[in-house]
């Protein structure tokens, strides 16, 4: 089975803090890279760190 647990508050400002930095290096990716496939990963790491930012806002985690 598997369940949520809730995040302590550290764990919480920890996914929000890398959240919002890996959207600015996806963005600085995108916006500064001169490869095609710059854009895929920018997309990729964009993904990631939306999932922090939503882990660090409603602190749920899966075990």
């Amino acid at each position: 089975m598997r369940g949520r647990k809730h995040l302590t508050a550290n764990e919480r400002f920890n996914n929000f803090g890398l959240g919002t930095v890996g959207l600015v290096v996806a963005f600085m990716i995108a916006k500064y890279g001169n490869f095609e496939w710059n854009i895929a990963i920018s997309f990729v790491v964009g993904l990631v760190a939306l999932g922090g930012i939503f882990r660090g806002l409603f602190g749920f985690d899966e075990v």
